[in-house]
């Protein structure tokens, strides 16, 4: 099975208690490639979301975008490293 943005969606649309059925009728190989891109989906998600939060300045204003940046590395390193158990995350430096 190809992992394609659009597999990976049809993945994340499925209601919890089809994952089962659905991990189980996949090969290894793909659902090693399945958890490699919603790790990367997830990470971008949780990134993106804590940036445009800072942007939107709910209470202080907008924060603009080198504390956004800041802020954004800071959700994805706590992710990685907490959330996934990786020793090593590279911020994004834009």
């Amino acid at each position: 099975m190809l992992v394609t943005q659009r597999t990976v969606q049809k993945l994340m649309d499925l209601p919890p208690s089809e994952w089962e059925h659905t991990a189980d009728e996949i090969t290894e190989e793909a659902r090693e490639a399945f958890h490699s891109a919603l790790e990367a989906v997830a990470k971008r998600a949780a990134m993106l979301a804590a940036y445009m939060d800072q942007r939107a300045g709910f209470g202080y204003g907008d924060m603009k975008h080198t504390k956004a940046l800041k802020e954004a590395n800071r959700v994805g390193r706590l992710l990685w490293v907490k959330g996934f158990g990786y020793y090593d995350f590279h911020d994004l430096r834009i």
